[in-house]
């Protein structure tokens, strides 16, 4: 947002208090946007520490529900790359393996690519818009509390799995 923007925010609104709230309430979305998109864009780094450091971070420091929905999912897909990894690096060990190994290995090196630049324009585009990647293992569920919250916005969920 714009200093134009917060000005003319002020300057429509008759009450101050009201105005500042606004203010305060867009600033937050465009955080929540923001934590948003770098717990997926995380995902987009080298097989480090980064990938998962920093949703666990978004996680542990976030507040707002779906920041910390986001984090679990970038967690629960970094997860699912680095079992399918171990299972392509197990399969060049065989001889019957190395032509599949090269496949899947194709497969994950481009979903590991285009999935998180998905993740993140979705996130971008509809800041209240819940984003699932399509064959993750959920193994970090929301808590109870949260899945109220998450379930009475079942209609914002972008999820690929569901048909």
């Amino acid at each position: 947002m714009s200093v134009h923007e917060t000005q003319v925010v002020w300057a429509s609104s008759d009450n101050p208090d009201l105005a500042e709230l606004t203010v305060i309430l867009m600033n937050d979305l465009q955080q929540r946007k923001f934590l948003r998109a770098v717990c997926h864009a995380a995902a987009l780094t080298s097989l480090t520490v980064v990938t998962v450091g920093v949703p666990i971070a978004a996680l542990v420091f976030s507040d707002d529900e779906l920041v910390q929905d986001s984090a679990r999912e970038a967690i629960n897909f970094s997860i699912t790359v680095f079992f399918w990894a171990a299972v392509i690096g197990f399969l060049w060990f065989t001889i019957i393996g190395i032509p599949l190994a090269w496949v899947l290995g194709g497969v994950l090196g481009l979903a590991t690519i285009i999935l998180p630049i998905l993740a993140i324009v979705s996130v971008c585009t509809d800041e209240n818009k819940l984003y699932r990647y399509p064959l993750t293992l959920r193994l970090l569920k929301p808590p109870a509390s949260a899945s109220s919250y998450i379930k009475s916005r079942s209609d914002r969920v972008f999820d690929h799995s569901r048909k």
